[in-house]
């Protein structure tokens, strides 16, 4: 696999939420560059590969960060809230008593 091909590679596997494949990806990156200089032109092509990257991982992250808020904002605007069951009895969906639940 050629460098490039490895950060390509890398691309894909972050694009499918994959962190392991992209770990393995960006060894084979390095394992490359350390046995062989890029030319010119792979070094422009891994330039635009890497920023493809960074600017894919910001997107991703900031995805997991909204789910992570909207999911919080929902358990907060739950707790403590009545909620009846088809069998008509009173289901609690905020902390059971004795049981401390993290978020």
């Amino acid at each position: 696999m050629t460098a490039t091909h490895a950060l390509k590679s890398a691309r894909r596997s972050i694009a499918a939420l994959n962190p392991a494949q992209a770990l393995l990806d960006q060894e084979s990156f390095q394992a490359e560059i350390r046995e062989r200089p890029l030319s010119s032109v792979e070094l422009s092509q891994a330039r635009t590969e890497i920023e493809e990257i960074c600017h894919l991982a910001s997107g991703v992250s900031a995805g997991i960060l909204s789910a992570l808020s909207l999911i919080k904002e929902l358990r907060s605007l739950s707790r403590g809230c009545d909620v009846y069951g088809k069998d008509g009895k009173r289901l609690s969906c905020g902390p059971v008593a004795g049981e401390a639940r993290k978020f």
